[in-house]
C-alpha cells in the first residue's frame, strides 16, 4: 500500500490482489500486471476517529504515484503505469491527462506555491507542467548509469530539485541549468521518498 498525506486528506493505493509489487510505491510491477485494477481511496482527516475512508476511485491500470496540491485539497495528481500523468479534481470528478507524460513514473511533487508540478521517471527524466494550463514547461534527460531514480521533491520554492535513487546519495540539481550541484551520502542506504517542511 502506498500512502500519500496532504493538509486535510490521506490517500492509500491498493493493488489488485495477488500482484507482484515495486518498492516504491507498494502498487503492481509493470511485469505482467500492466491491466491490473488499482484502487485509490481517500481518508480526509478530522473527526473521530482521526481519519476514515471516503470515497474510491478505482483505476484501470497500477497507480506508481501520487501527489495531493499544496493549495487546492480538491486537486490531486497520479502517475500511472502506462506513463500517462492525470489529474483529478475530487469536487467535479473531472480527470485531464497533462501532455507527455513520463517512462515509468515512480514519484510527483508540487512546489511550495503549487504552481509547478514535477514527475520523475526511473531512469532520471524529469518533466515539469504548469499546474494552472497544464503546459509543458521543463525537462531533463534520462540520465545513463545502473541508478533507478526513487524519489523527488522541490527545494526552495522551484529552483532546485532534490533526487534520492538506489545508491545512497541525494542529489541537488538547479533546476534553470538542469546541473547537478552537489551530492549529500546517506549513511542509512537508497531512499524511497523525500519530504521537506514548507519554510
Amino acid at each position: 500500500v502506498a500512502v500519500q498525506v496532504a493538509p486535510e486528506s490521506l490517500a492509500s493505493v491498493e493493488p489488485k490482489p495477488g500482484s507482484p509489487t515495486n518498492p516504491k510505491s507498494g502498487g503492481p510491477t509493470s511485469s505482467g500486471s500492466a491491466t491490473a485494477n488499482c484502487k485509490l481511496t481517500l481518508w480526509p482527516a478530522g473527526g473521530e476517529p482521526p481519519i476514515s475512508p471516503s470515497r474510491t476511485i478505482t483505476f484501470a491500470q497500477p497507480i506508481r504515484a501520487v501527489a495531493f496540491h499544496p493549495k487546492a485539497a480538491d486537486d490531486l495528481v497520479v502517475g500511472l503505469e502506462s506513463g500517462e500523468v492525470r489529474t483529478y479534481n475530487l469536487s467535479t470528478r473531472a480527470a485531464k491527462n497533462l501532455p507527455e507524460g513520463v517512462f515509468a513514473p515512480i514519484d510527483l511533487a508540487f512546489s511550495t506555491d503549487g504552481r509547478l508540478l514535477a514527475a520523475l521517471g526511473k531512469t532520471g527524466l524529469v518533466r515539469i507542467w504548469n499546474w494552472s494550463t497544464g503546459e509543458l514547461v521543463d525537462q531533463s534527460e534520462s540520465l545513463e548509469g545502473e541508478s533507478e531514480f526513487s524519489a523527488i521533491n522541490f527545494v526552495y520554492g522551484d529552483a532546485w530539485l532534490a533526487l534520492t535513487s538506489n545508491v545512497p546519495q541525494l542529489e541537488l540539481w538547479e533546476r534553470e541549468t538542469w546541473k547537478k550541484v552537489a551530492m549529500f551520502d546517506l549513511d542509512f542506504g537508497g531512499s524511497v521518498d523525500l519530504a521537506f517542511d514548507a519554510v
